[in-house]
């Protein structure tokens, strides 16, 4: 079973008005926590930008909570990246669980619905080891 991290941005308006940071949205340098390549997948019938984590074959090490300090690295990374990127408030930060199976990574259409959490609840998600899901990080 192969599980991957996809992770995305869209703009978000902001609340005070200010549009300064639109142009910071999909405007990343991809972190060097692990192996991560961009690729397109399908929304809404769309296609869309986004960056996928993996160690080479899948994303199975964040997973690890075994005596392997592995796991617990790519998961403080992830969140550090994810929390350095939401704190420009016209970004909504995405991440999707997916279990290919054999699938192409070009084939990936992701879900319409979302779960919104806070980024502090992500340690759990890969805790409760879900496989599968949209989620907004808030």
């Amino acid at each position: 079973m192969s599980v991957h991290l996809i992770y995305f941005e869209r703009n978000q308006l902001p609340v005070d008005g200010n549009y300064a940071g639109f142009k910071e949205v999909n405007n990343y340098s991809l972190p060097n926590f692990c192996l991560c390549e961009d690729i397109t997948v399908i929304q809404k019938c769309k296609d869309i930008r986004v960056t996928i984590f993996f160690d080479g074959i899948s994303s199975n090490n964040f997973y690890s909570f075994s005596n392997s300090r592995k796991g617990e690295y790519y998961r403080a990374a992830l969140f550090d990246f994810i929390s350095d990127r939401i704190k420009n408030r016209c970004i909504q930060a995405y991440l999707f669980f997916t279990v290919l199976n054999g699938k192409f990574l070009k084939k990936i259409v992701l879900p319409d619905k979302f779960e919104m959490i806070n980024l502090e609840k992500l340690e759990s998600i890969f805790a409760s080891r879900i496989f599968n899901g949209l989620f907004q990080i808030a």
